[in-house]
């Protein structure tokens, strides 16, 4: 499913109103470019409308509707709503100014237009998957925060669809408008999207009680079948792989899996930290093989630092000297400087993996206490070098797989006090809940398709939900060595097919992990992507070699209990206590 519009309108920010919030003000008709949804290979529709002419239809609908997917799906525990930028229905509505607020992805572009005075294009992305959204705000400049992440209630946002897309879930007959029979399934389909916003400026009024802003927004809307297969959903932070869709298909940052509450409740700690511009130094202790490089990766880029100035450095070093030297830079024999990573990391960030390191007998760190200094004074001198050294604008993230009753023990103690932001962040795995058993395989299933889809997506540049007749014959064997491992028989729209598909491999891994005996929330994340890595090349050769791939009954037991019993004795995967 594809989804096209555009329109124009208004936006009004009160000068007097305490409240410091934009509103709708008013807006031009807007007209719909295409809406393309597919059945298989068959277009169903395709044609330009004004949906205005359905608003009350839809809107007759929006109740029932939600109460047809909550009770027939999975309810969510409470109701933390919060705003998105999912506002047309404001002003298609034609509801009061009180209902017309600006949610906080266009407030962020509208205040910052307002700031810098400029009329430049911005983008907005927004990715939905079930109650989890994450936001991307493109083109507000450098050090300006530029994603965050909501908790919402799925499809409290419903009532933009059924206005501007009534299409999907009404049809006429001869009593009136009525639902779909499959309105049921089209909403599954929407609970995992991706939103791509494109607004450009047509001008700017000002005086001295209002401001209004004219935009014009062109926005895409896509189904995200990873999403919805996996789990997993795009953080801020340098993507380990080019990405070779257009967006909104493509995603060109990290992604999560948000299946494990763990990793929901992080996010929204995280997200408090990429909004903070004062944010100075952040300190992230999280257990070994838990994942926590890519929280920590998220945070510069989130935070508005210009990738190309984020450096990293292991502090697991003996090397105490060699140390400050890559930190602090040194003077050349003529006096000239050569910068370290401070000094490279101006504007930028710099990202201290293993922080607590080295573990001498009596826990002391040369390095750390010259770090104490950097961060009160925000001075620094490079070795051999009189010359004293301003820190310009560095963002200090810092990890560690240690609590913080055990850094209390390591010196300098002053250290850990001097972070603006601290946070623990538990295993993925470890988790309480009524259920924590079935839980824990779930994630454990997710963290498996999420690795074996990026494994595939970077060797061929397919998903299982690409259309067969559009492959080359080379990827075709490997397609189907997709859909296979994920337990995903899909059709053109990435619905299954069937339910309760035997061939459930993530289940198949589960097992033969349990017949270790080894508790799962110990058991780490980099354990589960070097099996599917392992597994995967397996799978590759088998391909490459024109053998079937893996099915139901066949030796992926028998494979995967060799590899397991080659990997764990060496690579040791459950986290180290």
């Amino acid at each position: 499913m594809r989804i096209e519009y555009s329109w124009e309108g208004c936006f009004e920010y009160d000068r007097l109103d305490v409240g410091h919030s934009w509103y709708f003000s008013n807006s031009h008709p807007w007209r719909r470019i295409s809406l393309e949804a597919k059945r298989g290979d068959v277009p169903i529709v395709k044609k330009t409308i004004s949906p205005l002419l359905l608003t009350e239809a839809a809107k007759l609908y929006t109740d029932p509707l939600r109460s047809l997917f909550l009770d027939k799906a999975q309810k969510v525990s409470g109701k933390s709503v919060a705003e998105t930028d999912w506002q047309l229905v404001g002003w298609l509505a034609g509801t009061n100014r009180n209902n017309n607020k600006v949610g906080r992805g266009l407030s962020l572009i509208l205040n910052a237009l307002v700031r810098q005075s400029t009329t430049k294009p911005f983008d907005l992305v927004s990715t939905f998957v079930g109650e989890h959204t994450t936001v991307e705000v493109r083109e507000l400049g450098a050090h300006v925060p530029c994603w965050f992440y909501l908790r919402v209630v799925p499809f409290e946002d419903l009532d933009e669809y059924l206005v501007c897309f009534p299409e999907l879930f009404l049809e006429k007959n001869e009593k009136g408008w009525a639902l779909h029979n499959d309105v049921f399934e089209t909403l599954k389909s929407l609970m995992h999207v991706r939103c791509k916003h494109h607004y450009e400026v047509i001008r700017i009024e000002q005086d001295d009680k209002k401001i209004n802003v004219v935009v014009r927004d062109e926005a895409v809307i896509t189904q995200y079948p990873k999403g919805a297969i996996c789990g997993c959903i795009p953080v801020p932070g340098k993507c380990p792989r080019k990405e070779k869709r257009k967006e909104p298909e493509g995603v060109n940052s990290p992604e999560v899996v948000v299946t494990s509450p763990v990793v929901g409740k992080a996010l929204v700690w995280l997200s408090s930290v990429w909004q903070d511009p004062y944010a100075k130094s952040v300190l992230i202790s999280s257990p070994p093989g838990s994942g926590k490089e890519v929280f920590a990766g998220s945070i510069p880029v989130g935070n508005g630092r210009p990738t190309d100035k984020v450096f990293s450095l292991s502090m697991a070093s003996d090397d105490q000297k060699g140390l400050e030297r890559q930190l602090y830079g040194f003077a050349h024999p003529d006096g000239s400087i050569e910068d370290g990573l401070i000094g490279k990391a101006s504007d930028g960030a710099l990202f201290l993996d293993e922080v607590h390191q080295p573990e001498t007998k009596d826990k002391t760190s040369a390095a750390r206490a010259s770090l104490l200094r950097t961060l009160e004074a925000g001075t620094y001198f490079p070795q051999e070098s009189a010359t004293e050294r301003e820190v310009k604008n560095v963002l200090w993230v810092m990890a560690t797989s240690k609590t913080p009753e055990e850094l209390g023990t390591f010196k300098p103690v002053d250290f850990w006090t001097r972070m603006t932001h601290a946070q623990v962040i538990p295993h993925p795995l470890h988790f309480d809940t009524e259920s924590v058993e079935v839980a824990v395989k779930k994630v454990v299933a997710a963290f498996f398709r999420t690795f074996w889809w990026d494994l595939c997506d970077n060797q061929y540049q397919i998903d299982p939900t690409s259309d067969p007749s559009k492959l080359k014959v080379n990827q075709i064997p490997a397609y189907w060595q997709q859909r296979t491992m994920l337990n995903v028989i899909v059709d053109g729209n990435g619905k299954p097919l069937d339910d309760g598909n035997p061939s459930d491999f993530a289940s198949l891994f589960m097992k033969c992990i349990l017949k270790k005996r080894m508790p799962l929330h110990e058991f780490s994340i980099r354990g589960i992507r070097s099996m599917a890595s392992r597994l995967f090349a397996i799978a590759w050769s088998n391909v490459a070699q024109g053998r079937q791939p893996w099915l139901p009954g066949s030796n992926f037991g028998e494979d995967f209990e060799v590899i397991f019993n080659e990997i764990l004795p060496v690579a040791d995967l459950r986290p180290r206590q």
